[in-house]
């Protein structure tokens, strides 16, 4: 498409009628061109008049952006004026005792996917510990305020998803008073929201707190890998002619996450080395990810209107061709053109035009202005220092030749090593027979493989382990030669010799080196290996050999590894390099090394074998402990592969990269689980001879096995990390590009670069206990070249583009901001930090009025800081502390917000009770009688009250189970004399209470239970005037129950049943104006078919001036419309609802749901019961025919036995099958039908719909009867 012929004015009349989403996109490439750049004047004058947020292809999108206040306040200070006011006040990066706040560059990308904006699609390319899941949940949690309906669907690998469950809510940030009266609180991200909306401010119990927000999370989010997300597409695709409008109904709207984006990948022509990395046991990494894209990129060609959301911390994981695949994802979603490769790169670099201009890199620039957040890792006032290792060997020179020697060219080794002592490379060797060993399995592999990635591995494997046994002597094979695997154990082949410190060194350099390292080291240490039997596991075994402990294990995993190691002196101390024989009762403190007396060292091993790793959550967790900090507890981490990701560790003083792989980003990864986000702030420093050395550092070892110097050629482990250094400085220039256009480059940047001086210097201690070298005494603190931080490239310095030629605008001064689009939402995101300033002033006086809030908060406009406001008044978890030490909460009153002290309930008190130490008469005066009060709380109660209080106790598993006397009591007041409404009611209760008994105890099956009742009572008991007047009085958990029916702006919607169909009340009472019906009738819900709905569900329509329940057993295929299902009322046979009520028990029982059993016919129990006992009696005596084992004697006895216990065994087993007698009328069948489907529907069994309320029937297109007048 060419647009070059058309003069400026016909451009921009194409460009006001064009429909087609490619034709838009290559007519504002021909904008971009013209000079001056060219954009629809309409478009500035619409954003003007009507306060609009400017298009991204705008070529002045970033100057309009950033004059908007909720962007312009997101601007950063530079690292060295944030240290300085840290220092002006005192405190701490790392302080964890004020509020959560987010930061600046989460609350910009939460504000810029935000509902309230425009934009659709970005790619957050944030180091590690910046805080990615944080933005991720902030920009969540803002689409769910505005589409509470709507699920967020977070993709990413289960060992990270539970990262985003703990950022949602954090358990262990809830303080729990022991005042029965003053309310829980969290100063997690979220708050106290979780436990508002769940009705747990109040509750003591910590484990049903857990599991009743659980719940609440999962009413709110979908949590996916790789494979199920790609299953759930490819599953709600696969409709045929249907197949666009199955997405569109599904994801049309929704917010999706994507984290670690870059296993997204689709490179064509990618070879064998390119894709490397995508490990044959990678479950949900690379591999998976790699799987998904055909059917994401299919999604995303159809789906209209999607947030999307990708999080990486390596944009291109292996190779600088996969970022065009990345930002076509965000440019699919937003139904732009795609880029080309060609576009972008040519011969190995940019494109270039033919004045030799680099075109590639702009464009490639330009696309990523709109969609890319860019923030540096590692700033280094909150994150731990790396240290390059001292005391050991490094590399003095690099090899001439790679491993392959006869098919490969000689390598400039000046310029590699140039490079290469960049990493902190610890070379390790080989000696006398050992090293034959290994230069004859390099030599035989290069033969055979060259280069080849299998050639490659087969030499790392060698030089991680050589074992001593008969036959091959690495990998697998080798470890089961020396090793004999029973269970989960290990015993050795052999005598374990070759495991002592004297002769380690001979099988495994790098396990030598380690060991040695351990034993004089202080604190924690993490050491990772892809390889499991040629790596982790023999490592673990060595230990044990060597006086270390595996932690969480009753049996050690080495079965000689006790023998072994007190033969070499017992146990190993955590705290310093002594044995337990020989060591002291207490040892004095030195430098670093505490006073202690014996503990002894133990470890961990995490791997993705079930096996050997049971319970990896539970150990990483013990290792995160405070106590832990320095590693008392646990001293050692082994990880293999499922360590490398989304597994977050604390206090780690020293890390092993055990192995090379073939590119830096695996390992850049690998560093991010021990250098994180104030992951060491725990660490006090220590004092030496009158100066103060930091602890909060951790020192790297990349372990490579070298051939002596003579030989003058690479190992395998130096050929990979030296391609990988390539690679990554191919991939550097990507980076650089990415962060000079990145969308918020102006505000961030003072943040990112870090020059030398910026910072002052620092003195360190390392693990080793060295602080007197000039490296630890004096550590200039500052960006580095050729390290990642500066994208592998020499220079660290760099600017704000928007173009190659031109820079970006300066920034506004605030004050001088747009404020037209500032609204609630955007002033949420200071909440923490307005609260703050909230608590500070009431400390100082009692009363405020709004005008003087606003003075001490003035940079935040009035409408914001009054819906703050509303949040905080009266809100008891919103803890105040007045001038004189008194504990309470605000209110407002005539105008005035007030400190109300939590001893008193009065709230018309005068100030001088508010602030001074009066004595308060604690006399009360009892009513006359107590009969009165208890009628008036009923009557101020009624029955949904009386309801809810009971549902809450059937929640946590307290209630009885006897008949609720005050609801039953309610219920014959409610239906006044009529005996047939009594006695249905009493027998819906009681079927509500024969549920309960069957699943108390399990908290989850119980909270399901509490909103089944619940939503039984709103839909089947209650009247239409009394939900609208509940609605009215407001509530949280009643409009929780309600919240299908209870819109934005106080409106109202029922089913109509003169009509049998939605009518809307709105804020004044009356029937809401047809415009604003047909506005709020907008809304959808998922259809009712094969892939959202269980085989058998109910669902509620109205009949005759009533709401019926009825259940279909027929579900309607994608596209087509529901079965008219049958009225459960209508059918009196009880043998037909026990029928149907026996498919519900094989439903449950297929999903694993064990606590409600419903089995067959009763009748034919007995006969089914007898054939079970002959069944086994065979079965013994076959047994006993075909093994031989068991002798006659033995035999008889079994039978003895089985015949003995018979009658009991009898008993129970139709004790099992008597559920059938409970529902022995229609109106019993009916209600456990119905509950059962609304108890399994909140307990979300199998993923799938069991029950349909009234709104989502009739939205869902299930049809009732109108009353006809």
């Amino acid at each position: 498409m060419e647009f070059g012929s058309l003069s400026a004015r016909e451009l921009l009349d194409r460009w006001e009628v064009e429909p087609n989403f490619e034709v838009r996109t290559a007519i504002v490439k021909e904008m971009q061109k013209r000079s001056p750049k060219l954009f629809p004047s309409r478009d500035d004058t619409y954003e003007k008049a009507f306060g609009l947020y400017p298009s991204t292809d705008d070529p002045n999108f970033h100057e309009k952006l950033f004059a908007k206040r909720e962007f312009l306040e997101n601007r950063q200070k530079s690292v060295a004026d944030t240290q300085a006011d840290l220092d002006i006040q005192g405190k701490d990066a790392c302080s964890t005792e004020e509020d959560f706040e987010l930061s600046t560059v989460q609350r910009f990308i939460g504000r810029y996917l935000s509902p309230q904006c425009p934009y659709q699609s970005a790619l957050l390319f944030h180091g590690v510990g910046v805080g990615k899941t944080y933005a991720a949940v902030a920009t969540a949690e803002a689409y769910l305020e505005t589409f509470p309906n709507r699920k967020v669907i977070i993709v990413a690998p289960p060992n990270i998803q539970p990262n985003f469950r703990r950022t949602i809510f954090n358990m262990e940030l809830v303080t729990i008073p022991p005042e029965e009266n003053i309310p829980n609180s969290s100063i997690g991200f979220t708050e106290g929201f979780y436990l508002k909306h769940t009705g747990m401010e109040y509750e003591k119990d910590k484990t049903v707190i857990a599991h009743r927000v659980r719940s609440f999370i999962d009413a709110r989010y979908d949590f996916m890998g790789y494979r199920k997300f790609g299953s759930y597409i490819d599953r709600t695709g696969s409709q045929g002619a249907f197949e666009k409008r199955a997405f569109s109904r599904e994801f049309d709207g929704r917010l999706l996450i994507i984290d670690e984006a870059h296993n997204l990948r689709d490179v064509p022509g990618e070879t064998e080395d390119d894709n490397a990395d995508s490990l044959k046991d990678d479950e949900e990494g690379a591999g998976a990810g790699k799987r998904l894209t055909p059917s994401l990129t299919k999604l995303l060609r159809y789906v209209h209107g999607m947030k999307l959301m990708l999080m990486t911390a390596t944009p291109m994981y292996n190779n600088y061709i996969e970022i065009i695949f990345i930002l076509n994802l965000l440019l699919l979603n937003d139904k732009k053109a795609r880029l080309q490769t060609t576009d972008v790169f040519e011969g190995g670099g940019w494109k270039k035009n033919a004045e030799g201009k680099e075109i590639g890199r702009e464009l490639l620039g330009q696309v990523a202005s709109a969609y890319v957040s860019f923030m540096r890792g590692e700033n280094p006032l909150k994150f731990p220092i790396r240290l390059m290792p001292l005391g050991l060997e490094r590399f003095r020179s690099w090899p001439s030749y790679p491993p392959a020697v006869a098919e490969s060219k000689e390598l400039n080794s000046a310029e590699e090593f140039k490079l290469m002592k960049r990493l902190p490379l610890v070379p390790v060797r080989f000696t006398g027979s050992s090293l034959k060993s290994y230069m004859d399995i390099t030599e035989e592999a290069a033969a055979r493989g060259g280069v080849s990635v299998g050639a490659i591995e087969k030499m790392v494997e060698a030089g991680n382990w050589l074992f001593p046994g008969e036959g091959r002597p690495t990998g697998n094979e080798g470890f089961s030669s020396m090793f004999q695997e029973s269970g989960v154990q290990f015993s050795l082949r052999g005598d374990g010799d070759w495991l002592s410190p004297d002769s380690i060194g001979e099988v495994s350099p790098k396990a030598k080196l380690i060991l040695d390292r351990l034993q004089h080291g202080i604190g924690v240490s993490f050491i990772f290996s892809r390889f499991i039997r040629s790596g982790a596991l023999p490592l673990a075994l060595c230990l044990e050999a060597n006086g270390y402990t595996v932690h969480g294990r009753e049996t050690p995993f080495l079965k000689e590894g006790v023998a072994l190691s007190a033969a070499s002196g017992g146990r190993q101390c955590a705290f310093c390099s002594l044995r337990e024989t020989g060591h002291p009762k207490l040892v004095g403190k030195k430098d670093n090394h505490p006073a202690h007396s014996f503990r002894p060292a133990k470890y961990i091993l995490l791997t993705g074998t079930q096996a050997l790793s049971p319970n990896n959550g539970r150990l990483v967790e013990d290792a995160r402990a405070f106590s832990n900090k320095d590693g008392k507890d646990i001293k050692v981490i082994i990880g293999s592969q499922v360590a490398s990701e989304g597994v977050d560790f604390r206090f780690v003083r020293e890390l092993y990269v055990f192995d090379s792989w073939f590119h830096l980003n695996k390992m850049e990864q690998v560093l991010g689980r021990g250098v994180r986000n104030c992951s060491h702030s725990a660490l006090r420093p220590v004092e030496i001879e009158g100066h103060w050395y930091s602890q909060q550092n951790c020192t790297i070892y990349l372990l490579v096995t070298a051939f002596p110097e003579s030989e003058d050629r690479e190992t395998a482990d130096m050929y990979m990390y030296r391609r990988a250094m390539r690679k990554a400085m191919e991939m550097g220039r990507v980076t650089r590009v990415l962060k000079e256009y990145a969308l918020d480059c102006n505000l961030n940047i003072d943040a990112i670069k870090i020059p030398s001086g910026s910072l002052p210097s620092q003195r360190h201690i390392d693990s080793q206990g060295i602080w007197q070298d000039p490296l630890r005494k004096e550590m200039i603190v500052t960006d580095t070249p050729y390290t990642s931080i500066c994208d592998w490239i020499e220079s660290c310095d760099y600017i704000c583009r928007k173009s190659e030629t031109e820079e970006r605008v300066p920034l506004l001064q605030l004050k001088d901001a747009d404020t037209s689009t500032y609204d609630e939402y955007a002033a949420r995101a200071h909440e923490a930090k307005i609260r703050r300033v909230i608590r500070n002033l009431f400390a100082m006086q009692i009363s405020y009025q709004f005008d003087e809030l606003h003075d001490n908060l003035s940079g935040v406009p009035p409408l914001a800081l009054s819906s703050i406001l509303s949040g905080i008044v009266g809100n008891q978890s919103f803890r105040v502390t007045s001038p004189s030490g008194k504990e309470g909460f605000i209110i407002y009153r005539n105008g005035y917000y007030l400190f109300q002290p939590d001893f008193l309930k009065d709230r018309s008190i005068p100030l001088a009770l508010r602030v001074a130490n009066y004595p308060v008469k604690r006399d009360v005066y009892l009513p006359d009688t107590t009969v009165t009060t208890v009628v008036r709380a009923r009557e101020d109660i009624g029955i949904w009250g009386l309801f809810m209080v009971w549902a809450k106790t059937i929640g946590d598993s307290s209630a009885s189970t006897k008949l609720p006397d005050e609801i039953m009591a309610e219920m014959e007041k409610r239906y006044s004399g009529d005996q047939g409404e009594i006695h249905k009611a009493k027998q819906q209760v009681e079927t509500m209470v024969w549920i309960y008994e069957k699943i108390k105890g399990h908290v989850d099956s119980c909270v399901a239970l509490e909103r089944a009742v619940l939503e039984y009572v709103w839909d089947e008991v209650l009247t239409m005037k009394e939900q609208q007047s509940l609605v009215k009085g407001g509530g949280d958990v009643m409009l929780e129950i309600a919240k299908q029916q209870v819109l934005k702006r106080d409106t109202f919607r029922y089913i109509d049943f003169s009509t049998a169909g939605l009518k809307y009340i709105c804020a004044d009472g009356a029937a809401c104006p047809e415009a604003v019906t047909r506005v709020l009738d907008a809304d959808a819900f998922a259809p009712a078919d094969t892939t959202t709905t269980g085989r058998i569900y109910g669902f509620m329509v109205p009949k005759k001036g009533e709401m019926i329940f009825k259940t279909n057993e027929k579900v309607a295929a994608v596209g087509g419309k529901p079965e008219k299902g049958g009225e459960c009322g209508n059918i009196s046979t009880v043998s037909f609802h026990v029928k149907m009520l026996v498919e519900i028990g094989k439903i449950l029982e297929s999903y694993e749901e064990r606590e409600i059993v419903l089995s067959t016919d009763l009748r034919v129990v007995e006969e089914e019961y007898e054939e079970k006992g002959r069944m086994k009696k065979k079965s013994v005596q076959k047994d006993v025919g075909t093994l031989g084992e068991l002798r006659p004697a033995v035999v008889a006895d079994l039978l003895k036995e089985l015949a003995r216990t018979s009658h009991e065994r009898k008993i129970r087993y139709i004790e099992e099958h008597k559920w059938q007698e409970f529902p022995r009328n229609a109106v019993r069948a009916c209600a456990l039908k119905d509950l059962l489907l609304r108890w399994m529907n909140a307990k979300k069994v199998g993923g799938k719909r069991w029950f349909y309320r009234p709104v989502e029937s009739f939205k869902t297109k299930h049809k009732g009867l109108a009353l006809k007048v």
